[in-house]
């Protein structure tokens, strides 16, 4: 079973080797591999971890976190693992879907998977070691959990092939691998109001998205303030006596489900509405622009008197860049469709769009820049509105991904954000009119989302290299050029 996220999915548990397609994928991709990775193997206490190229670096700090979450979830769990566990690191998510080790073509967005017959945790580096600590603790609640329960089964001769509800296990690696964050909080807000959050009953509704991960987590968080955490044990513990996980949930708080989601429920409302009566919401100050389909990376550009917005789309299948002009006071009926500008995903070129990462920009002599998969790494390709047509693709092999493009306010140069061989995510800035490369940071610390700052003399960007009570946080930077 794979799920899907908003941004990067944590995980997705593996026990059948069958796939879920997300919306934004279209049908028939095959999995091309391009490389053929010179595996080396780092041994740790518990764990055999795999590497390759010169993440060495990166591979040690992954050890490192893993044996701690090892040393926390023996307890917690109050069980043993015993066997030596492998733990598979890839440099980049473009590279970690050309893995072998499934059959199956994974689509952009997942973030690591568990494969309970081999035992194996595969995981990409994804450029920030907040979220490559968080995806390693997520599946290792997922190591753990799987096979103290399969023990507990076998004890008490009852078929090992029954598990919990999805609901439940993704909910509970989210519960112990990571705090309540921002981005939880916009996703369950944005449900409890737009009052399309679902029970216990229904959760099949929202089965393996985003939303079914951070329901199961605010749902054992609830349980854990309200009925102590001690009841989440008790739903592993007990699992074996029951063959309805429902039941275990009534026998578990002592209440019928329709009790334990009017609870729940009430307690999210209880939360979020109050934010109606403070905040605006922005549909009642806003003007959607777009319709059917999926929308990302919108950029402003001004042509003359015409308003245009250049943004990348998945509208009927297959992603692509699109153009959307802004016209005032139009009615309803004549209200402008968005228009195909470079059509993605037929040919190796443009063979996939990032559209969970920033990937487009226009500069102010409208030249478009957006980022695609093309063979083994990503390339920046330059289209230029008036001649409608590509006129430069920026490509190095030793930049494997790439996103956050930026144009300066003279449009000479632009500003980008890559993950290179060592796993390092550092930013560049390439010099559009003398065809050159610079590279401004170059550590172990995430820099993201770079822009130029007043007269492009200086970059603001956004890392988590701090300390203190800051540590592995992001904050804003500035550097002088």
């Amino acid at each position: 079973m794979r799920l899907y996220k908003l941004k990067y999915l944590p995980a997705f548990f593996f026990l059948l080797q069958t796939v879920i397609s997300a919306q934004l994928y279209f049908f028939g991709r095959n999995k091309v591999q391009y490389q053929d990775f010179e595996w080396k193997v780092l041994k740790t206490k518990h764990f055999d971890v795999y590497y390759y190229d010169d993440f060495e670096k990166m591979a040690e700090i992954g050890a490192n976190y893993a044996e701690e979450t090892f040393e926390e979830f023996k307890v917690k769990f109050n069980y043993i693992v015993t066997t030596r566990i492998p733990l598979i690191f890839y440099n980049t998510s473009i590279q970690f879907e050309q893995t072998n080790t499934t059959p199956g073509f994974i689509p952009e967005g997942v973030g690591g998977f568990f494969e309970f017959l081999k035992g194996r945790v595969v995981i990409p580096y994804l450029g920030s070691l907040g979220e490559f600590h968080h995806v390693i603790r997520h599946e290792l609640v997922h190591v753990f959990m799987t096979l103290k329960i399969y023990r507990i089964l076998r004890e008490h001769r009852i078929s090992t092939e029954r598990y919990p509800p999805l609901w439940f296990t993704e909910g509970l690696a989210e519960y112990w691998s990571t705090t309540w964050d921002t981005q939880a909080e916009m996703v369950m807000r944005d449900a409890v109001i737009n009052n399309y959050v679902v029970g216990l009953r229904d959760m099949y509704k929202i089965y393996g998205s985003f939303l079914m991960y951070k329901e199961g987590q605010n749902l054992l968080d609830f349980i854990g303030k309200n009925y102590g955490e001690e009841k989440i044990y008790y739903l592993i513990n007990n699992f074996w006596q029951f063959n309805d996980f429902n039941d275990l949930m009534e026998y578990t708080l002592n209440k019928k489900i329709e009790e334990i989601d009017k609870e729940w429920l009430y307690y999210l409302k209880h939360k979020y509405y109050p934010l109606i009566d403070n905040e605006i919401p922005l549909d009642n100050g806003s003007e959607k622009l777009t319709g059917f389909g999926f929308h990302f990376s919108p950029s402003y550009y001004l042509d003359g008197d015409k308003r245009y917005i250049y943004f990348i789309g998945n509208i009927d299948g297959y992603s692509s860049v699109y153009s959307l002009e802004l016209k005032e006071k139009l009615k309803k009926e004549e209200k402008p469709l968005p228009r195909i500008i470079i059509r993605g995903e037929k040919e190796e070129v443009f063979e996939s769009f990032h559209l969970l990462e920033p990937s487009l920009d226009v500069s102010t002599k409208g030249i478009i820049a957006f980022v695609t998969k093309s063979g083994p790494t990503d390339a920046i390709h330059f289209y230029s509105v008036d001649k409608k047509k590509i006129i430069k693709t920026f490509q190095n092999n030793e930049l494997i991904s790439i996103s956050s493009p930026k144009w300066s306010t003279d449009g000479n140069k632009i500003l980008f954000q890559s993950i290179d061989h060592k796993g390092y995510s550092d930013i560049f800035v390439y010099d559009f009119e003398k065809d050159s490369l610079g590279r401004i940071t170059n550590d172990y610390y995430s820099d993201t989302d770079p822009t130029f700052g007043k007269g492009d003399s200086t970059i603001v960007f956004a890392s988590n290299r701090t300390d203190g009570i800051y540590k592995a946080r992001f904050n804003l930077f500035e550097m002088n050029l």
